[in-house]
């Protein structure tokens, strides 16, 4: 099967992208949803590495679950029109899936119950915003 791309083409690595994007949206709703429950700068820059721990944990096994390839490879698309597709698709698997779970674990530990669906809303926009512009910016030329 022709893959169509040649040595020295512009690829995007799908898992990593997965990856990246699950840290930074992991890191970021966990942060945004500590503050929100305690309003304590340490704690939040506390949660964000938390977060953003988990997240890269979290993309690592997402990615390995949607991106299969045989062992030494990886599964990548070539720069051009059709990419920002497959990493858009990417993108929003890791942000959304690590956003909605980091801003959870904050609050099932220090809320009340009364504010999960603000807080999911939190991750989950989190998750959109940073896994989209995690997909426009690896399909950059």
């Amino acid at each position: 099967m022709d893959s169509g791309i040649s040595p020295g083409d512009k690829v995007v690595d799908l898992a990593a992208l997965l990856r990246s994007s699950a840290l930074l949206a992991g890191a970021a709703a966990a942060a945004v949803s500590l503050w929100l429950l305690v309003e304590t700068l340490l704690w939040t820059v506390a949660a964000s590495v938390a977060g953003g721990a988990a997240g890269y944990a979290l993309g690592a096994v997402t990615g390995r679950m949607f991106y299969r390839a045989p062992e030494g490879q990886v599964v990548v698309v070539k720069l051009g029109p059709g990419a920002m597709q497959s990493a858009l698709q990417a993108g929003l698997i890791g942000g959304i899936c690590s956003g909605g779970l980091t801003t959870i674990v904050p609050f099932l530990v220090l809320a009340d119950g009364r504010t999960l669906v603000q807080h999911l809303w939190i991750g989950l926009v989190a998750g959109i915003a940073i896994g989209a512009a995690a997909a426009y910016i690896a399909t950059r030329p």
